[in-house]
């Protein structure tokens, strides 16, 4: 199978009422390309418990900001695309950018800080 068919969906074929590809090695390939987030196909991904993954505290940031679980003995990829990290590295510095002002901004008024505030 080519890289380019594996990538537009050109090798399903369709029984009945399901779509199924030609071969379990097929669907690997497939499911090894895709974003666990947008799901779209990357030649440019971050494994979520690689090196990299685990360096940004990708699967932590997911869990937290995301309604999604990505587990190590996940069936689902585990894979995500560069513009869903930046994505996701840039909402969470948004919310902890909203977090520290407004405890900065409750300290000022005097007020007490929420539970789960550090």
């Amino acid at each position: 199978m080519s890289e380019e068919s594996s990538l537009d969906g050109s090798d399903w074929h369709h029984e009945g009422e399901v779509e199924s590809w030609d071969s379990e090695d097929d669907l690997a390939v497939l499911m090894s390309q895709l974003c666990r987030v947008c799901g779209e196909a990357s030649d440019d991904l971050v494994e979520c418990f690689g090196q990299k993954g685990k360096e940004i505290l990708l699967v932590e940031k997911i869990h937290t900001h995301l309604p999604i679980m990505v587990t190590e003995e996940d069936l689902l990829p585990v894979n995500v695309c560069s513009a869903c990290v930046s994505k996701i590295e840039m909402c969470h510095e948004m919310v902890t950018n909203c977090l520290e002002a407004d405890a900065r901004m409750r300290n000022l008024l005097g007020f007490d800080l929420p539970a789960g505030y550090e």
